[in-house]
This record gives C-alpha cells, sequence and structure tokens, in this order.
C-alpha cells in the first residue's frame, strides 16, 4: 500500500506542475494582448493631433496653409504606422506561440489525469485490502440498509424510528413505520413504542422469525444487562455448572436465546400456535393479518422481543405466564450499530486513514440558480429558521440539541404522512383507496363527498325494475319525488354520522373533561424520551 501510495503523491505532484504551467501561459497571453493594445496608442494620439491641427485651419479660413507641415506629419504617421503593425504582428505571433504551449499542456495535463485515476483506483483496492473481511460487507453496506432486503423482493423494513430524517422527497422514518405490518416491541414500560418492524406480505412464508433475528443482529446491539443478572445468580448453585456455562455462552450473544410474544391483538385464529415464538419455532414465518379497506385502521401484530430459558411451560404459554414464572425475562432498549466505516449522506469525511478512498461526491445542480431581484427581501433558508427556534426556545439544559432537532424535523414532515384527516378539526377522509381507486373524484350526484360513484349506496326507486318505469312520461313526478326522499334520508344518515364522528373526536384532542389524562400521557412521553437519552450515554 505505501508503494501505491507513493506512486499516486508523485502523481499528484505532477499533474499540479501542468496546471501551474498553464496558469504561468495563460497570465503570458494576456500581457501579450495588453502589449498589443500599448503599441498602437502612440499612433492613435499622433493621428488625432494631426486630424485636430486640419480642423482648426479649416476654421481659420486657411485650409491651404501650413501644407508643408501638414506634409511632413503625415509621413511621419505613415512610418510610425508601419511600425506598430511590425510590433503588432510579432506581439501576434508571440501569441500564437503561446496559445499552442497551453494546448500542449492541456493535452499533457489531460493524460497525466488519467494516470491519476488509474493509480488512485488502485490504492483504493490496496486500502480495502487491509479492511479486515469481516467489515467489507459492512463497509459497502451500511447497516441501516438491511442485506436480507437486498436478497429479497420483500420490503424489510428495520430500525426505521432510529434512523436520520432524510429529505421529504424520499422515503421517510415516517413513511416506513407506517408500512410495517408487524411491529416489536422491547423494554419493561407498560405500553413500550415500536423499535423495529418489517412488512410482510399477507399470505407469505416468506419471512421466517429467524430471519428477523438475523436483521435484528445486523442492526442493533442489545446490552448484555441480563447476563450480570443471571451470572449473580447462578454463581452460588454449584449443580448446575453446565447449565451456567450453556447460560454464559447465551448471556454472550441475547439473540441466541431470544423469544417472541405476542402482545396485540391476542386470541387470533391466524396466530394460532404462534402466540410465543422460541426454539424450533423460530422456522416459522411470521404471521400476518388481512388488510383493511379502511386506510386508516392499520392490521398491524405486535410481537414483544425478552430473553427466553429452557422450562416446563408449555410452547404456547403466553408472555406474562413466562414473565411471572421467571422463564422469560425483559431486555434492555437496543442501540443502533454504525460503523466508522459508513459515511451518511451530507456528512464530510474526518477519518484520515480513509481520505483517499473513492467515496461518494456532491452533485452540482444543472438548472441555474434562481437569484431574487434587486431590492427584494431576501428569504430565509428553512435551516436557519429552525436555529433561530431552537436558539430562542427555553428548553432543559440536558437536552440533546440534535435529537430534538431531528423529532422536529420529523414531527413536521409526518403531519401529512400520517394524517388521513384534518388536523385541526379532524374532519374528512382520505383520497385514496386500498382497492386501486388513488384518486377517487367526487360524486355529481352528491357534491362535497368524496368517494367512487360506482360503489356508492344509491337507493334504487320502487317502480324502476318495472317496464317503463324510468322512460315513461307519466312517472317522471313520481321519480322526482322518490330522488328528494333519498336525500333527505342520506343528509339523516350523514347527520348521525358526524355526531358519532364528534363524539369520537373529544377523545383525540385536548378538551376540559381529558386534560388530566392528555398531559399524563405527555409525561409518560417525556420520560421515555429522558430515559432514552440517559441510557445512551451510559452506553457512549
Amino acid at each position: 500500500m505505501h508503494k501505491a501510495q507513493r506512486k499516486y503523491d508523485t502523481q499528484y505532484n505532477v499533474v499540479n506542475t501542468r496546471v501551474t504551467e498553464i496558469r504561468a501561459l495563460s497570465l503570458q497571453k494576456e500581457e501579450l494582448i495588453h502589449e498589443v493594445a500599448t503599441v498602437n496608442h502612440p499612433y492613435e494620439v499622433s493621428l488625432a493631433t494631426l486630424k485636430r491641427h486640419v480642423q482648426r485651419l479649416a476654421e481659420s479660413g486657411r485650409p491651404g496653409g501650413n501644407g508643408e507641415f501638414e506634409k511632413n506629419a503625415r509621413k511621419g504617421l505613415e512610418i510610425e504606422k508601419k511600425k506598430c503593425e511590425e510590433a503588432e504582428a510579432r506581439i501576434k505571433a508571440r501569441i500564437k506561440a503561446v496559445v499552442k504551449n497551453i494546448e500542449k499542456a492541456q493535452k499533457s495535463e489531460q493524460r497525466e489525469r488519467k494516470k491519476l485515476d488509474e493509480l488512485h483506483g488502485k490504492l483504493a483496492e490496496a486500502k480495502t485490502q487491509t479492511i479486515p473481511p469481516k467489515f467489507l460487507i459492512e463497509y459497502f453496506y451500511p447497516p441501516t440498509i438491511s442485506i436480507f432486503t437486498l436478497a429479497t423482493s420483500t420490503l424489510i423494513l428495520l430500525a426505521g424510528l432510529r434512523s436520520s430524517a432524510m429529505p421529504s422527497t424520499t422515503v421517510t422514518s415516517t413513511m416506513r413505520e407506517l408500512a410495517w405490518n408487524v411491529e416489536f416491541t422491547v423494554g419493561q414500560e407498560e405500553d413500550p413504542s415500536p423499535f423495529a418492524g418489517i412488512y410482510q406480505v399477507p399470505g407469505s412464508e416468506l419471512v421466517t422469525f429467524r430471519n428477523v433475528c438475523d436483521e435484528l443482529r445486523l442492526c442493533f446491539e442489545f446490552p448484555n444487562n441480563i447476563a450480570r443478572e443471571e451470572s449473580s445468580v447462578n454463581s452460588g448453585n454449584e449443580n448446575n455448572n453446565n447449565n451456567n456455562k450453556q447460560s454464559s455462552i447465551d448471556n454472550d450473544d441475547p439473540l441466541a436465546s431470544l423469544a417472541f410474544g405476542l402482545t396485540r391483538p391476542l386470541n387470533l385464529q391466524q396466530v394460532q400456535g404462534l402466540s410465543f415464538v422460541t426454539g424450533n419455532l423460530l422456522d416459522k414465518p411470521v404471521p400476518t393479518l388481512p388488510l383493511q379497506q379502511d386506510l386508516k385502521q392499520r392490521n398491524v401484530l405486535i410481537y414483544h422481543l425478552v430473553s427466553h430459558k429452557n422450562c416446563a411451560l408449555p410452547a404456547n404459554s403466553p408472555l406474562d405466564t413466562q414473565l411471572e414464572k421467571g422463564c422469560a425475562q425483559e431486555l434492555s432498549e437496543p442501540v443502533r450499530r454504525f460503523n466508522p466505516r459508513y459515511l451518511q449522506p451530507n456528512k464530510t469525511l474526518c477519518d484520515p486513514a480513509l481520505e483517499h478512498m473513492p467515496l461518494r461526491g456532491r452533485g452540482q445542480p444543472c438548472s441555474p440558480t434562481n437569484r431574487p431581484a434587486p431590492g427584494s427581501p431576501r428569504k430565509q433558508s428553512l435551516d436557519n429558521i429552525n436555529d433561530t427556534e431552537f436558539d430562542n426556545m427555553l428548553a432543559p439544559q440536558d437536552i440533546d440539541y440534535n435529537e430534538a432537532k431531528r423529532y422536529s424535523t420529523e414531527f413536521r414532515s409526518s403531519c401529512l404522512t400520517r394524517g388521513t384527516c384534518c388536523v385541526v378539526s379532524g374532519e374528512g377522509e382520505a383520497t385514496f383507496s386500498p382497492k386501486g381507486d388513488f384518486l377517487l373524484k367526487s360524486d355529481p350526484r352528491d357534491p362535497g363527498r368524496t368517494g367512487s360513484p360506482s360503489k356508492r349506496p344509491w337507493l334504487v326507486p320502487p317502480n324502476q325494475n318495472q317496464a317503463g318505469a324510468v322512460s315513461g312520461p307519466d312517472n317522471l313526478e313520481e321519480a322526482d319525488a322518490a330522488l328528494r326522499t333519498n336525500e333527505a334520508e342520506y343528509k339523516g344518515r350523514r347527520l348521525e354520522e358526524c355526531q358519532e364522528d364528534m363524539g369520537d373526536m373529544q377523545d383525540s384532542y385536548m378538551t376540559p373533561t381529558n386534560s388530566r389524562e392528555f398531559l399524563e400521557g405527555v409525561n409518560r412521553r417525556l420520560q421515555r424520551f429522558k430515559d432514552r437519552q440517559h441510557a445512551r450515554g451510559i452506553l457512549e
């Protein structure tokens, strides 16, 4: 590698020498062009003086006076003009020679740059060979992307909640979270938030629980807190030496004894036999529920992750029973696995050992920038606005600035992602359907309501199926009366639905009747956030 580095440095110096030579020749060319203008200046001054003299003689009424002086002046101008033309020709010849030298130096620079690129590739190969083989896959495939996802056609979405916020035009962590139909939780909280999840096609058997274990091992690091507790308990028991050895092996890797306990929903026929998954059941495919017609209702299975040891309980014992008997123990919250060789988007490289690696570059926009008109106020960028807001906001001293900024950015972008109705009034409906009607137009027979006209339950007049009931001129008044009756019934039904929705909406917003419960929920969220920050600080 050192030999390749020396060759690369030598070639880099050669390229810099060619660039310096081109700059010097360009400066020489500019000086010669300025010299051409300087050579013609005395001739132009003499010619202007002679023209003023002839004009004065014409104004004085003696156009032929002082003819000898004019003749001598014109002869002198002709001689001076010839000298200027000769000097200009010599300078232009020098300019042509300089231009040829510039073209020759540019071609030489291009050849040297090609050699530099080849040496750059060889240097990258030499440095890649110095990286241990176990880190190669993490270098070329960052841990935030699942290798299992690249090898299959099923969309595996793990570790979405802890990922960095991406631009709004791409798939964000909130969008990935909404796509999960199987979520995984961990911890001793009463209602823990999911830290990872997958999307399994309903009815598919592609992703198994063991595949999920492999993905978790790739994307997360589980703190080994249970290992210390079990080792302290088992150290005093001299009769269980073999069990202690096996437990110490399992404690080195908490995922080796991982078990999945179904927490929501319970008692479903679709997941019979998979309410508590451990041992050989890990080879079973992850179950899923069928899609709901209403997009506001997500059909999600939630599995809680625990550490399980062999016990005499039945295989399908509930999770609560396993925890009460001590067969299962809670796991600490995992930490995202980051590799220092992975360069995140929009981040600069800080490792000097990888300075010459062929990393990603920033693309420049092809379209010209839009400059504001003179006199118009300059618009402040979104980043500056965010910085100003956080600088002027009263916040606890121990809060993580970057984490708070990420939460704020994700909240703003997730309002449109999560919301299927108005965030102020709670009214409205989604404008897309899981059955393929992506843009449901408003029905002309029912203004103001969005829906599929082909699936609208319009009431049919009682005489419509009879012969001549629709086209007959005698039944027009009866048809009109039936339509007015149907419209009144429809409006009454809509009023009842609106009243029910308003009753449900009171539970989703802070009101005088539910302010205590609402604030308790906010306090729980803040306490979870502080616990995560505290645990992360201890782990680091």
